[in-house]
């Protein structure tokens, strides 16, 4: 009933012994899921296995959507979709992924929704994992830059969440940047 009491006291009991051996299953299936680009699957996963409060920290990853505004009239368009606050979101999953009181496996899952390569780091273990967060990492960067071109709605909550610093130095170079930092990368299991 209380999703974030280990959090407030991290020297405390902790999860009870049947919950802390389905905590760590789940933050496995769960990033498996993310990783493989199925975050409605993995908030799914959420919502049956009785972590409704999980689920809702998930979908602030999706995007901000007004389909339809360049093919179709306004009786067609359907409804907006996804997280309009999503900086807020960021910011609240940054702070999670650098929280060395939660479970690495919960860190990276939630520095892998808003690709903090960084933080994500430690749970890559192959080549093809560093590329998939790499490719993210670079795709992020550019969206945020593209919304600052944009203006308007995330001028203002620039202004009153503070700027990203996180991508504001990102390169919008291409593969073979990528490649390069892949390259760089002092893990066995990569090279």
């Amino acid at each position: 009933m209380d999703p974030d009491f280990t959090l407030r006291d991290p020297h405390g009991t902790g999860l009870a012994g049947e919950d802390l051996t389905y905590e760590s299953p789940l933050l496995e299936t769960l990033w498996d899921l993310v990783r493989h680009g199925e975050l409605d699957k993995a908030i799914e996963v959420c919502e049956q296995g009785g972590e409704p409060w999980r689920a809702a920290t998930l979908m602030g990853g999706r995007r901000w959507n007004m389909p339809g505004l360049t093919t179709e009239t306004l009786e067609e368009m359907g409804g907006l979709e996804g997280n309009r606050k999503r900086a807020l979101w960021k910011k609240s999953c940054r702070a999670m992924a650098k929280n060395p009181t939660l479970p690495a496996a919960e860190r990276h899952l939630y520095a892998a929704l808003i690709s903090d390569l960084p933080h994500l780091h430690p749970a890559l273990e192959t080549w093809e994992d560093l590329l998939w967060a790499n490719v993210q990492y670079k795709m992020e960067a550019r969206l945020e830059r593209r919304w600052k071109e944009l203006g308007g709605f995330w001028q203002e909550e620039d202004r009153l969440l503070g700027e990203d610093a996180e991508f504001a130095g990102v390169s919008m170079g291409g593969m073979d940047d990528i490649f390069a930092a892949i390259g760089a990368v002092q893990k066995t299991e990569v090279q």
